[in-house]
């Protein structure tokens, strides 16, 4: 990948944006080392819930407190999770990012890893044609794309930006933060946020659990804490060797909002201390060995061999990889969680021995 290939791409693949975009490699560096595709969620969650940035959170909840209340009337969402959603963005504003947007989304679109991931930032590149209120040459954001206080992507600006006031254009890249929150707060609105409370529940599964049962939404039947009637998300990030944890409607939201368990954990426990309401004691799994991603692309190359479907070898643990797995584990007597583990991969690569 060079800047001169870069130039030749985006002449062919977006024109519009011809000779206006630079090619930024350490963009690329920073999409495969993102922290919440290889730090464990008890070593994640510590790191970014920072004694600093609970006292400016509630500093914040102090200054906008008012602001916050109003919000609370028209949207069914907590001021606490805005303002976790606020703090882990941009540090309440502080650190809204620096990347010429254009040129960032463009370099993505050009070279990240898989052809989903660059279809989706020509995507944002396309629409950001016509959502930015301002010059493209002075747009800034992160290194992703994503703008103002609470990081939108231009596609969720161009759905569901909204002014505070209700009336006018959204600006969420200003100093003031409200035009920012009120678009969060509708953004979780429209993705299921029926109320401000926290719907996170944490249980460890039967031994005998069949965790092909998580691909599918889970109604709440008194089990494991939940809900009768709720429907749930379920995810067992490290499988049977931990806790799983599941996601009702608000959480949902959350996820909606970043794909990311690490992410709607370090919301829901950031805004439960804001609250002043106690975080969750759970039981991770912290002497448990998580492979790298050469090691996760050594695992779908052994599955992959012996027929199983990963879609797609490229070190990234997705569901294809999960079911191909368990469908490996079942056949050789393992508990079939999807989890990849040591011993998984001893056996699948042929990399070291296994007694």
């Amino acid at each position: 990948m060079t800047p001169h290939a870069f130039d030749h791409w985006l002449d062919q693949t977006a024109p519009e944006w011809s000779g206006l975009c630079m090619y930024l490699p350490d963009v690329l560096d920073r999409d495969q080392r993102q922290p919440e595709k290889s730090v464990p969620l008890w070593d994640y969650i510590p790191r970014v819930l920072s004694d600093t940035r609970i006292a400016q959170g509630h500093r914040m909840a102090a200054q906008w407190g008012d602001d916050l209340a109003q919000l609370e009337t028209r949207f069914p969402v907590s001021r606490y999770v805005l303002l976790a959603i606020w703090g882990l963005e941009t540090n309440y504003g502080a650190t809204r990012g620096d990347y010429h947007v254009p040129s960032a989304l463009a370099t993505l679109a050009y070279g990240s890893k898989t052809p989903r991931r660059r279809d989706m930032f020509l995507e944002q590149l396309r629409c950001l044609t016509s959502i930015a209120p301002q010059a493209h040459e002075t747009l800034r954001g992160s290194w992703a794309g994503a703008m103002g206080h609470t990081q939108f992507m231009p596609t969720a600006y161009r759905d569901y930006a909204t002014a505070f006031d209700g009336i006018g254009v959204a600006d969420i890249w200003g100093d003031d933060p409200r035009d920012a929150l009120a678009s969060t707060a509708r953004y979780l609105v429209e993705h299921g946020a029926v109320s401000g409370v926290d719907d996170v529940i944490f249980a460890k599964l039967e031994t005998d659990f069949d965790y092909s049962t998580l691909d599918n939404p889970i109604i709440g039947d008194g089990r494991w804490g939940l809900y009768i009637g709720r429907k749930y998300r379920a995810i067992a990030p490290y499988g049977s060797h931990g806790p799983a944890v599941f996601l009702g409607p608000n959480a949902q939201a959350i996820h909606a909002y970043n794909h990311s368990l690490h992410y709607v954990l370090a919301v829901t426990f950031l805004a439960r201390i804001l609250a002043g309401v106690q975080v969750p004691d759970v039981h991770w799994p912290v002497a448990l060995t998580i492979l790298d991603s050469e090691q996760l692309r050594d695992v779908q190359v052994g599955l992959v061999r012996l027929g199983y479907d990963t879609n797609g070898v490229d070190g990234i643990w997705g569901s294809g990889s999960v079911r191909a797995l368990r469908d490996w584990q079942a056949s050789v007597g393992r508990t079939a969680d999807g989890y990849p583990t040591t011993e998984d991969w001893v056996r699948l690569s042929g990399c070291g021995d296994w007694p």
